[in-house]
């Protein structure tokens, strides 16, 4: 399993270093902020290969109409306990602050989903 993980991981760095947006979370309680290359989709947003997010109709209980963030465990360590706990948290992707509503883990548990709301 050791070498799934790897070849996993270096494949995320890979796509994640020619498609990422880089985005920021603010935690609750002041914490510092944290700073990763993550996946930004945004369901109103057209791209060349029709609409944006498209995958996310897939992922069970998800409201497709919001955007959502992509990562993997180990990035912004403590995000879906925040969001878990209800905690007001934050995140700041292509200059827009959203708030996160909630956090789920997919496919093999190391993906993680955090669901997003456009804040004022």
């Amino acid at each position: 399993m050791a070498r799934f993980d790897r070849i996993m991981n270096n494949a995320y760095r890979v796509v994640a270093n020619l498609y990422s947006e880089v985005g920021v979370w603010f935690p609750p309680d002041d914490a510092p902020t944290q700073t990763e290359n993550i996946f930004f989709i945004e369901p109103t947003k057209r791209d060349g290969y029709g609409q944006s997010g498209t995958f996310v109709k897939n992922i069970a209980n998800f409201n497709v109409d919001a955007p959502v963030v992509e990562y993997l465990k180990g990035q912004w360590s403590g995000l879906k306990e925040a969001a878990d706990a209800k905690q007001a948290t934050y995140i700041e992707v292509l200059g827009a602050r959203f708030k996160v509503a909630r956090v789920k883990a997919s496919f093999d548990g190391k993906t993680l989903f955090a669901e997003l709301t456009k804040t004022a």
